[in-house]
This record gives C-alpha cells, structure tokens and sequence, in this order.
C-alpha cells in the first residue's frame, strides 16, 4: 500500500479514548475489537467524517462515542 498512511503512520496505529466508557486504546483496531464493532467506523468516528458521531454498542444499548486521545488531550489542555 502506497501512501501516507502505511506502517506506524497509518490512523489505524494512532491511540483512541472511547470518551462513552472513558477507556484508553494504542489504537483502532483493539478498541473496535474491544467493543465488537467495525474498524472502519471507529476510524471514521475519530476523523469526523461522513458526521459519524458514534460507533458501536454497549450491552445497554448505550451508543460508543470515540476520538483520538491526542486530540482529546489537547481539547482538555485549551480547555484550561
């Protein structure tokens, strides 16, 4: 795969929070596996796009939301 994102460049590397459980991942893929939901939706989840808010489920039905956790540290920091 050419490109930008490839190796440990690649967003799928990149640490998320899933700021609905507050749980901290090194990247996508172990917390979509986590929560049994779809990587690429996590991924897109975290990028804002097509405005997808949420990606998977709690048991409750509660709805997932994610973000990258260094642009979640970041928000906190100019939040100060």
């Amino acid at each position: 795969m050419k490109g930008k994102y490839t190796g440990n460049d690649s967003i799928r590397f990149k640490e998320v929070i899933c700021l609905t459980t507050g749980v901290i991942f090194h990247t996508i893929k172990q917390g979509s596996e986590y929560y049994k939901c779809h990587i690429v939706t996590v991924g897109n989840c975290c990028r804002h796009k097509f405005q997808c808010k949420t990606a998977g489920k709690l048991e409750d039905g509660t709805k997932l939301t994610w973000m990258f956790y260094e642009e979640y540290i970041n928000n906190q920091q100019s939040a100060l």
